[in-house]
């Protein structure tokens, strides 16, 4: 009986942290979490080149206004504009087409949609990061 409890509470509590996870609404880890990493992260993101040992991710699920994303920090580059190179390449490489520019009017992405960004941003250091983000609509 005992061992039934156990099995139940552990059972519960791994359902429980799974379903907390995948609601938050931006969760931010690193490689070494294991199950965020790869439970959070698309492979297209997993697979792309880390350029530098400075890294980490972020999560974005989807709900009404926001589409599912998955994205990649990179800091301390000892060449930002050859590491953005690096990445556009390997998005080519890919097939998946960068961020289009949605107008007023036109129809709305579809189901299935997908595209990634990428942007150099200063996020509270001189130096620039490059964030290689990979969006995906399911709605």
């Amino acid at each position: 009986m005992k061992t039934m409890l156990i099995f139940i509470i552990t059972v519960l509590s791994v359902v429980f942290y799974f379903g907390w996870l995948l609601t938050m609404p931006q969760v931010t880890y690193t490689e070494k979490d294991f199950f965020k990493y790869y439970l959070l992260t698309h492979k297209e993101v997993r697979d792309a080149p880390r350029l530098s040992k400075n890294y980490y991710f972020e999560y974005g699920p989807s709900d009404l206004t926001e589409p599912n994303r998955s994205s990649m920090y990179v800091c301390g580059l000892s060449n930002v504009d050859e590491g953005y190179q690096r990445l556009v390449s390997y998005v080519n490489k890919t097939g998946i087409p960068f961020e289009p520019q949605y107008k007023f009017g036109e129809p709305l992405p579809k189901n299935g949609d997908e595209y990634f960004t990428l942007e150099k941003r200063h996020l509270g250091s001189s130096e620039p990061c490059l964030i290689l983000t990979f969006t995906e609509y399911d709605n």
